[in-house]
């Protein structure tokens, strides 16, 4: 940019150009302004505004004017209204708003009107909105109000058509409470709050329909850190941080999908000239978190296709000096399966597993003399209970030792009447027969005599 600034605005063109308007400098608020051109990457001077304000709020309406309102200029808290024609290059007085306010918001409705939200007034943090009627240039004040005051907010059009009002601050500090304003019913509900309290921060509707939050400021002074809202879920999720901290930068969505963010307050409340572009990974990208990615899955380091989630048998990142993967993917952040690498089958007592066709395949048993393995731990057992607790051909005798079975020491004489002595010859089928004859002998002998 031509000029350090914070506390700014910027606003993409029908014409793809940005326009960054106002802001404060070292000394004081502005009211110059300036294009840039994404194609060229150059900047260019644009019409000054008719007031110099700062923590002002900007939208685009559906006749691609640029409406600026409120801030803080040389008066204080502002009212006036002022639009922007690109067509022309020039800046015309508008409508002025029912309350004075900055750091605040304004929202274009899908019906074109324009929602102004909270802020800071003459009493402190508002909690109280109003809407904008371009047709007629007029504001009203809506009889519903947040359940929070706050300033330094921000506020996203979700694809619901409701409005999500993240963070900002207030006599307490920086928020991580957030709301919803529904166009239809004029009402606020509560949402999930952020995972990290800011103010100052910038909001930025991806093409997924998620909210990126970047930025801002908390009592320790700017953030890098950044979170994603998930409306279906309602839920915020952590991003990977800016390459530098900032409070009350600029934000635009490109046409690509990224995201730049422009200029802001650095330590100590240095006004930024930089910029810096976040975006969502491709497939094949290097990555850390699931959050980095396009997909929503980060596997081996890069962004792929899915959650590749068969563990060590399938694979989605090429073998580079990076991702360290020995067998890698064919194609990078593509998921497949892998053969002849190991893995685990979950059973502590089987070992060299490997995959095959993208299972994990146990291998041989664990060895472990004359104990079993104890499948839980992995580790050979050294006392048994049960024959169970011993390998295969192996005793449990009384002092809980796993022995050698005695094999051929004794053997059942199959008479079943007798165990025979070791090295003993089993009994003779005409010893059988005889024993058999003196059992029913013996058996008749015992019989009652019946009485005449």
């Amino acid at each position: 940019m031509h000029s350090a600034r914070h506390a700014h605005t910027a606003t993409l063109l029908a014409n793809d150009q940005v326009l960054v308007a106002g802001g404060n400098s070292s000394d004081g608020p502005l009211a110059s302004a300036e294009l840039y051109d994404p194609a060229e990457e150059t900047w260019l001077p644009a019409d000054a505004m008719n007031r110099a304000r700062a923590y002002h709020a900007v939208v685009r309406l559906n006749n691609n004017q640029v409406l600026v309102a409120g801030g803080w200029g040389s008066g204080g808290a502002l009212r006036d209204v002022e639009r922007y024609d690109p067509g022309t290059d020039r800046w015309t007085p508008g409508g002025a708003m029912r309350e004075a306010r900055w750091q605040f918001t304004v929202t274009r409705l899908p019906k074109g009107q324009v929602l102004a939200v909270g802020g800071w007034g003459d009493i402190g943090a508002r909690r109280d909105a109003e809407l904008y009627d371009p047709s007629t240039d007029r504001w009203e004040l809506l009889p519903a109000a947040m359940s929070n005051a706050r300033s330094g907010h921000s506020t996203t059009l979700l694809r619901t058509g409701q409005v999500l009002i993240a963070g900002g601050g207030s006599g307490d500090g920086a928020l991580a409470r957030a709301e919803l304003f529904d166009p239809a019913t004029l009402s606020f509900s509560p949402a999930a709050p952020m995972r990290h309290p800011r103010t100052g921060h910038v909001a930025t509707e991806l093409p997924d329909g998620r909210v990126l939050v970047a930025g801002g400021a908390d009592a320790s002074g700017p953030l890098a850190s950044a979170e994603l809202y998930d409306p279906i879920a309602n839920v915020w999720h952590e991003v990977r941080l800016l390459r530098t901290p900032r409070s009350k930068p600029a934000r635009l969505l490109l046409g690509d999908g990224t995201v730049l963010v422009v200029g802001g307050a650095g330590a100590g409340g240095i006004p930024l000239a930089t910029a810096e572009l976040f975006e969502l990974l491709p497939n094949g990208t290097l990555c850390r978190q699931a959050t980095d990615c396009q997909s929503g899955c980060c596997v081996d380091g890069v962004c792929c296709n899915d959650a590749c989630d068969g563990g060590p048998c399938d694979v989605c990142a090429v073998t580079t000096d990076i991702t360290l993967i020995p067998t890698g993917a064919r194609s990078p952040g593509t998921c497949e399966p892998v053969d002849d690498v190991a893995c685990d089958d979950g059973n502590a007592c089987t070992q060299d597993d490997v995959c095959h066709d993208g299972v994990c395949v146990a291998g041989g048993p664990k060895t472990c003399a004359s104990y079993a393995c104890d499948k839980a731990t992995g580790q050979c057992l050294t006392l048994c209970n049960s024959v169970r607790d011993c390998m295969d051909g192996k005793a449990c005798d009384r002092t809980h030792q796993c022995v050698d079975a005695p094999p051929d020491a004794y053997h059942h004489d199959t008479s079943g009447c007798a165990l025979a002595a070791p090295g003993a010859p089993p009994p003779s089928r005409r010893t059988l027969a005889a024993l058999f004859v003196l059992a029913l002998a013996a058996l008749g002998a015992r019989r009652p005599r019946a009485v005449a």
